[in-house]
């Protein structure tokens, strides 16, 4: 069974996207089990929202771009249905072609891996992703010292303007006296 997925960040929101997800919604309510209809995060070409990407569950697909409601009809009807694909609203498959695939030929994501790719108000989805597995670790086998340390070798600094290194303005804190502390 296909999947679809509706990129519903803030971008796509504001490019129409939520109206483009209610008529897939509809053509899903015409066509029962046809495809999985899914929200996710942006996609990362904001400038080409609407996004839609449907995947063929066997790790191909690709994402149309500006997508509006009344294309939703021929995507289902010759993507869903006929398996074949809209090459002129074509942004990027998984074989590298599209309008975009140079733009996205070089991208490695690493804070943002997950975007685009989990629906972000789904918890379970960001749990099969890795989700949490540093805070388990930090919880259940380490110190604090070792945290600390991990911090200290992560190399974050702060936001505040100075850069100051989180680490060790943890340690810092750490060593003061005191059962409150304040940073």
């Amino acid at each position: 069974m296909k999947t679809i997925k509706v990129g519903l960040s803030t971008c796509g929101i504001s490019a129409g996207g939520e109206k483009v997800y209610q008529a897939l919604q509809e053509q899903l309510n015409e066509h029962p089990g046809l495809f999985k209809l899914q929200e996710t995060g942006c996609i990362g070409m904001c400038y080409r929202e609407p996004l839609v990407e449907v995947s063929n569950g066997n790790g191909t697909g690709h994402i149309y771009a500006e997508v509006t409601p009344d294309r939703v009809p021929r995507i289902v009807e010759e993507d869903v249905i006929g398996n074949g694909t809209i090459e002129e609203w074509l942004a990027v498959d998984t074989e590298g072609h599209g309008t975009e695939a140079d733009f996205l030929e070089n991208q490695h994501r690493i804070v943002l891996r997950n975007c685009g790719i989990i629906d972000p108000g789904s918890i379970d989805d960001y749990i099969a992703r890795g989700g949490y597995e540093a805070a388990k670790k930090a919880i259940t086998s380490m110190t604090p010292e070792a945290i600390i340390e991990e911090i200290v070798t992560s190399g974050l600094r702060g936001r505040g303007g100075g850069g100051f290194p989180t680490g060790t303005k943890w340690k810092f804190t750490r060593g003061a006296p005191g059962d409150k502390k304040y940073i």
